[in-house]
């Protein structure tokens, strides 16, 4: 996810937290100027590449893991499939609780 050279190693912490919030910031500032809220396909494809990167040749599992939970599991649950399943899931849940 961040670029490694001899003298460089973000630690652990720090790319965690920047996992969690990278989201929830990039929300806020991909209305665009139109206002319509969402994004150009290559500009997406672009925010991810790091994160995809990471999840091919990360070395740190923790960090791999947080990443595909924190970053792309949570899209998929945005998405319209996604939160069809949850509303399913849920109507279910009351039908038999």
């Amino acid at each position: 996810m961040f670029a490694q050279t001899p003298t460089s190693s973000p630690c652990l912490g720090f790319q965690l937290h920047f996992t969690d919030v990278y989201l929830e910031e990039l929300a806020k500032v991909g209305g665009g100027e139109d206002g319509d809220g969402s994004l150009e396909d290559e500009s997406i494809r672009k925010l991810l590449r790091p994160f995809v990167t990471e999840l091919k040749q990360g070395k740190a599992e923790r960090l791999r893991s947080h990443v595909e939970e924190r970053v792309f599991r949570h899209l998929m649950r945005q998405s319209d499939v996604g939160i069809a399943h949850e509303q399913v899931k849920k109507r279910i849940i009351v039908e038999l609780g």
